[in-house]
């Protein structure tokens, strides 16, 4: 959705809307999602040399074996609307991390993950 649709869309809409359409984003944004793919046995695939790391994952289409697929979504609590700053802040704060990170200069040394996360932390 272009920023100017979603612009619009927000602007018919009340603070309380907002706030629990912020509130829902948060929720999601916090939750996990795990999805669990069965590895087919190297039998069903001559052509797979069992001392590479390549994996073939299940479904495939000649595989034929029972679909054992799992997809799990877990932390899907409501996040509390009066807790709705605590959110705010921290996501301007990860944004703005994110944008002096994208500013950077191309000579300077590259930030680990770690050093990210820790940047952040605070919030």
């Amino acid at each position: 959705m272009a920023p100017e649709t979603v612009q619009q869309t927000l602007d018919g809409q009340s603070a309380r809307t907002k706030a629990v359409m912020y509130a829902l984003s948060m929720t999601f944004k916090d939750c996990s999602i795990f999805v669990r793919l069965p590895v087919l046995p190297s039998h069903t695939n001559p052509n797979l040399n069992p001392t590479t790391s390549t994996l073939l994952l299940s479904p495939a289409p000649e595989a034929r074996l029972p679909q054992r697929t799992q997809v799990k979504i877990i932390d899907l609590d409501l996040k509390p609307i009066s807790r709705l700053h605590k959110y705010f802040k921290a996501d301007r704060t990860s944004f703005s991390d994110f944008i002096t990170l994208l500013l950077r200069s191309p000579q300077s040394p590259p930030v680990t993950c770690l050093e990210l996360c820790n940047s952040t932390a605070s919030w």
